[in-house]
């Protein structure tokens, strides 16, 4: 079962085990044509959970508010939706005895760092919106039924996705479609807030091979494309692509935190994760796939 079926992430873990010929169920709050039967339900109704886990052996929980540019002044709404869906997931996956969960938490928990040295999973937590504590505060709910219930289940700490899918609001869809509409965008001077992106075609293969790994040592893994790029050299890969984009250089355009590049080598070791997806050709991807939006 993959909740948040409809979205970026959740609809193309459902499209990669449909082509790896696995039995899957979406579940969202929408309704959704795909490739994959589905059914609209909320994953904070914890009955409502139980009932479709039921003969499902494994959970991928990625349902919830995407990020913390989104709903910025509603935290009510995005705990409802982070924390009281996780919470309703993780113990139907209890009392439904699932052989594994796989939730996708966010690097959003590390917030700001003492140093931009790179960051493993030992780092201290620090989160710094209320999204980011909302996932903080999930991977303690998770490692409480982990530790006392035995659930098993693990967290991917995922970076900035990226994807054609996407709907919602981010910096990289702000920058890509200035440029596509001949509108300036400010970015930060170069050397300063940088980004660490994820394709979502990486991201889903995480969750995969978080899904189906012997052993996992760890509860916690960070999962990141391999790029740890500044707004100005992100906003320099785009206006390549699109030539019309005119850079100005002033504040930050949005902010991850000062954070160091995420090490995946944990991942590498357990999952056997390894992205695959390059961030100029994802970048290509994004341009052509607006390109068809306007031209539509």
């Amino acid at each position: 079962m993959v909740t948040g079926a409809c979205g970026l992430i959740g609809y193309r873990v459902a499209e990669q085990l449909v082509e790896q010929g696995v039995d899957v169920l979406g579940v969202d709050l929408r309704p959704t044509k795909a490739p994959f039967p589905s059914v609209v339900a909320d994953a904070a109704d914890l009955s409502a959970m139980r009932r479709l886990m039921e003969g499902r052996p494994n959970v991928i929980h990625v349902g919830a508010v995407s990020g913390p540019m989104l709903m910025l002044d509603n935290p009510y709404g995005i705990a409802q939706a982070n924390l009281g869906g996780a919470m309703a997931v993780f113990e139907a996956c209890r009392q439904t005895a699932v052989r594994r969960l796989v939730w996708a938490s966010s690097i959003a928990v590390y917030g700001d760092q003492p140093t931009l040295n790179p960051i493993s999973e030992t780092a201290q937590i620090n989160p710094q919106s209320f999204y980011g504590h909302t996932k903080a505060a999930g991977e303690l709910l998770l490692n409480a039924y982990v530790r006392r219930y035995n659930l098993p289940a693990v967290a991917l700490r995922l970076s900035s996705v990226f994807g054609i899918r996407r709907q919602t609001a981010c910096g990289l869809r702000r920058v890509r479609e200035a440029g596509l509409n001949n509108e300036p965008v400010t970015v930060a001077a170069e050397g300063s807030s940088f980004r660490q992106y994820l394709h979502v075609d990486d991201a889903a293969q995480a969750l995969l091979q978080a899904l189906s790994a012997p052993e996992l040592p760890q509860m916690t893994y960070n999962i990141t494309g391999g790029t740890y790029v500044s707004e100005a050299a992100l906003a320099a890969m785009i206006a390549e692509l699109v030539p019309s984009l005119m850079i100005v250089t002033g504040a930050p355009a949005w902010n991850e935190g000062h954070l160091g590049p995420l090490l995946i080598d944990a991942a590498r070791r357990d999952l056997g994760f390894t992205p695959a997806v390059e961030l100029r050709a994802g970048l290509a991807e994004l341009v052509a796939g607006v390109r068809r939006e306007h031209i539509g």
